[in-house]
C-alpha cells in the first residue's frame, strides 16, 4: 500500500492486517520485535490513518496505542529507534485526523494514542506536538487557542490528566472544524510535512 487511496480501496485488508498484528502484539510480541516490521507498521499508520472506513481506522489506532504501551523490552528498544525519525509525521497525522481529516467520533481514539505517545516518549513527543501545533494556521486556531492545547499537553506529561488532554483536543477540533475552509487549511498544513 503506497498511498491513502490504496487503503481506502481495501479497508477489509487494512482492518484484518492491524487486527492480526495487534493479536501478535498481545500473545507473541517477540514475533513483532523486528525493526523492519515496526518501521513498516509505523509507515502504514502515518500513511493510512485517514482511511474513512471506521473499523479499519479504529484497528490502526488500537494497534498504535497498544504498541506504544507495550512492556516488551525488545519492542521498547526498537520503538526508541524507530519513533524519533517519524515522530513529527506521526503527530501531524494524528492531529490532522483529530482536527478534521477523520470524523469527530474518532477523537477519543486519537486522544488515547496521543496520551500513549506522550507516556512512551515524554519530552520528545512534547516537542513533536509543539512543532505540529505551530503548523496549524492562525485563522483556524489563534495562538492563544494553540497555547491552551499545549498547556493541556504539558499538564498530561506532568500528571497523566487524560481528561484535560481530551477536552483540550476536542475544543481545538471544534475550532478547526467550524467550516470546510478551516478544516481543509488545517489538514493541508499538517499533512505537508
Amino acid at each position: 500500500m503506497q498511498n491513502l487511496s490504496d487503503f481506502d480501496e481495501a479497508p477489509d485488508v487494512v482492518d484484518d492486517a492491524f487486527l492480526l498484528v495487534k493479536t501478535c502484539l498481545k500473545y507473541c510480541p517477540n514475533a513483532l520485535a523486528n525493526p523492519r516490521i515496526v518501521s513498516s507498521a509505523l509507515e502504514m499508520l502515518i500513511m493510512g490513518l485517514h482511511i474513512q472506513h471506521r473499523e479499519a481506522c479504529c484497528s490502526m489506532l488500537d494497534f498504535m496505542r497498544e504498541l506504544l504501551y507495550t512492556r516488551n523490552e525488545n519492542l521498547v528498544e526498537i520503538l526508541g529507534q524507530m519513533l524519533p525519525p517519524r515522530g513529527v509525521a506521526l503527530v501531524c497525522s494524528l492531529l490532522a485526523g483529530a482536527l478534521g481529516a477523520l470524523p469527530s467520533s474518532r477523537l477519543g481514539d486519537i486522544t488515547d494514542v496521543v496520551a500513549a505517545l506522550l507516556s512512551r516518549t515524554g519530552v520528545q513527543s512534547i516537542e513533536w506536538l509543539r512543532e505540529a501545533t505551530s503548523l496549524i494556521p492562525d485563522q483556524a486556531a489563534s495562538p492563544r487557542d494553540k497555547d491552551v492545547f499545549f498547556q493541556a499537553v504539558s499538564r498530561f506529561a506532568d500528571s497523566g490528566d487524560v481528561r484535560t488532554l481530551g477536552k483540550s483536543l476536542d475544543d481545538l477540533s471544534e475550532l478547526c472544524r467550524r467550516s470546510k475552509k478551516h478544516r481543509n487549511a488545517v489538514t493541508e498544513s499538517l499533512l505537508r510535512t
